[in-house]
């Protein structure tokens, strides 16, 4: 909710812009100026003001072309604009410009604080929409029930990493994980499944570093992202995970008591020549699918291509 708007005043009439500056005060906002474009665009990229109350007549341009040089220059925040024009007729669509409202001069103070308030109920129901669309978004990137990433999430999230990976020459390992008793996994009940899976990830949180990533890649299948890690390393992190799921223990439908076994297989670039983000994936699902070749430790499987150098 906003309470106190930062207003700026582009006015190259001094006498104007101390009027207006006066009233605004009055209403408990926070009031920039500017006299000129260069000192107006400075503010806006350093104070972020919700309002720009622009004149159309500039000394160095019209408002109308100061405005479209702002939104070129893609400020961190676009501000509202209200337009103060003297011409007694809407010229054009304010849309087409960028602009939001105007007011034609000469004007009342109390029309130009009226304008204010029609913006500040504008600016909230855009922030609430904006907050409403980040929220949307932000649940699109997990599994409802888990809140882990879902697939599409921490493919996406690979795939930027394999490529800034790639750009500086740095070390990326991936981890494909699922359950050796997968039977006995999918037959658990619902609710034992989702207690059981709520541990798994707290524990596996709390196992790898803040800026890993873990998705869920299918529905007994997980892929960790394991930015600037090299082979030796991801086998660490792999060990790790095996020996704490280990020591996780639940019954299965029958009542009998078991400890969720885990599989593992890792993939690192720069050394085991992988070109993409898809050629690791499909080597780590291969290997889970069917081993073809003994684990480097138990469990634990490397998903190397033919021009490996592990």
């Amino acid at each position: 909710m906003l309470t106190q708007l930062k207003i700026l005043l582009l006015e190259s009439d001094v006498v104007s812009r101390l009027h207006m500056r006066n009233a605004i005060a009055e209403l408990g906002h926070e009031v920039l100026e500017a006299g000129d474009v260069e000192t107006a665009m400075d503010i806006v990229f350093s104070h972020r003001p919700h309002i720009l109350i622009i004149d159309w007549t500039l000394e160095e341009m019209a408002g109308t072309d100061f405005i479209q040089r702002l939104k070129e220059s893609s400020p961190p925040m676009m501000p509202y604009v209200i337009l103060l024009t003297a011409q007694h007729a809407q010229p054009i669509v304010p849309e087409t410009l960028g602009v939001d409202d105007f007011l034609t001069k000469p004007f009342r103070l109390p029309d130009l604080i009226a304008r204010i308030a029609v913006a500040a109920h504008a600016l909230r129901l855009r922030y609430e929409l904006h907050e409403v669309r980040r929220r949307i978004e932000q649940a699109a990137l997990f599994e409802q029930s888990s809140q882990a990433f879902n697939r599409r999430a921490i493919y996406q999230w690979l795939t930027r990493e394999f490529a800034r990976a790639h750009r500086q020459v740095s070390p990326l390992s991936i981890l494909l994980v699922k359950f050796a008793n997968e039977d006995v996994w999918k037959r658990m009940p619902s609710e034992t499944r989702q207690l059981f899976l709520e541990q798994l990830l707290r524990s596996w949180t709390l196992s790898i570093r803040g800026y890993d990533s873990i998705g869920i890649w299918d529905e007994a299948r997980f892929l960790f992202v394991l930015p600037g890690t090299a082979f030796e390393q991801a086998l660490v992190v792999a060990r790790r995970l095996r020996d704490v799921t280990d020591e996780i223990h639940l019954k299965d439908e029958a009542g009998n008591s078991f400890s969720p076994q885990l599989l593992c297989a890792i993939a690192s670039v720069p050394g085991m020549g992988y070109t993409s983000a898809d050629e690791m994936l499909e080597a780590v699902e291969r290997v889970l699918t069917s081993p073809q070749v003994p684990p480097v430790e138990e469990r634990v499987y490397v998903a190397a291509n033919s021009s490996s150098s592990v």
